[in-house]
């Protein structure tokens, strides 16, 4: 049985990808900076024409690789 939130192949969906690789290119490319906030989940969501939770599984996944960090009420940054 498949991993929730992945497909039959194991990997995450196509807006998830999107969003993840975007977010990737943005910080490689020195776009988005240390420190720097990242858009809204609401804003990237409405961005892509994805759930929250889309948005959301691609910052986890931006956080489990170190890309990011939550600094709960305040938003999410580049780390």
């Amino acid at each position: 049985m498949p991993t929730v939130g992945r497909n039959s192949i194991g990997r995450p969906p196509l807006k998830q990808r999107l969003i993840l690789s975007h977010l990737q290119e943005r910080i490689v490319s020195g776009d988005l900076g240390p420190r720097t906030r990242l858009p809204t989940r609401r804003d990237l969501a409405e961005q892509f024409d994805a759930s929250p939770v889309t948005v959301q599984q691609a910052f986890d996944h931006l956080m489990r690789s170190g890309f990011i960090e939550s600094r709960g009420g305040k938003g999410t940054f580049v780390v």
